[in-house]
């Protein structure tokens, strides 16, 4: 009979130890109030890349408070729609003048020995947040989300379309998963404190985000012994890439 050796033993349970470690992470969720954002006199700040990995396209971090009494050209009942939007802290974020706006994430663009390269995206899965709208009741968000390709087009995965009003938040449980962008477009509603097809957005959740290339997004690679394909880990070993 062959006996294993002490060494291969330890090896063996060490390996067993850590698959069991990776397959028992638990997945973290975290949540962007906006609080932290330094604002200015008037109590508005863009959000831009205070969230890394996150950038926030025309995204404004608002005190509603601050800006009501910095702005005596308005009534006080026109901000309260963002006032209503505030689960916690002070601060919501809302989309610029009622355009649309967009979350991404960065993008590794990471080069092998070789000449060939892949293009490394920062996906997260997105739990969710709480949206509410600031003018306009009844008011139409529509929320896409994806990953970009190789070749630099958004490539769609989710959509839907929520109807919000000025007086209460409402949570968008989304659960959308391995993403890198999200784009959000409102429109439509009928006039509650104000015009504009502004909306608020508080507590934006997310799990951790993770460099992954999706299956589609790698290319050959053409260094010496290699198998010619750059390996894409399992679900349980990227987590080990989450900040």
């Amino acid at each position: 009979m062959k006996y294993l050796s002490f060494k291969k033993i330890s090896f063996l349970i060490s390996v067993a130890l850590f698959l069991l470690c990776i397959t028992s992470i638990p997945a973290f969720a975290y949540v962007i109030t906006f609080d932290d954002i330094q604002l200015n006199r008037s109590g508005i700040a863009s959000v831009d890349s205070k969230y890394i990995p996150f950038k926030f396209v025309n995204f404004f971090a608002i005190d509603p408070d601050i800006t009501d009494a910095y702005d005596t050209a308005r009534p006080t009942e026109y901000y309260d729609g963002y006032r209503n939007a505030i689960i916690s802290g002070c601060c919501v974020a809302y989309n610029g003048l009622g355009n649309d706006a967009s979350i991404k994430t960065l993008r590794i663009y990471y080069y092998p020995y070789s000449r060939n390269y892949n293009i490394t995206q920062i996906l997260f899965n997105w739990n969710g947040a709480y949206f509410t709208a600031a003018h306009r009741d009844n008011l139409n968000i529509k929320i896409t989300a994806g990953y970009v390709d190789r070749y630099n087009r958004f490539v769609r995965k989710y959509s839907e379309t929520i109807t919000v009003s000025t007086d209460r938040p409402f949570w968008f449980s989304a659960d959308w998963k391995w993403i890198s962008w999200i784009y959000f477009s409102s429109y439509g509603g009928v006039y509650a404190n104000g015009e504009g097809t502004q909306f608020a957005i508080d507590n934006f959740t997310y799990n951790e985000p993770f460099p992954y290339t999706p299956p589609e997004l790698q290319r050959q690679s053409t260094s010496s012994g290699g198998t010619g394909v750059n390996p894409v880990p399992e679900p349980s070993s990227i987590l080990l890439f989450g900040s």
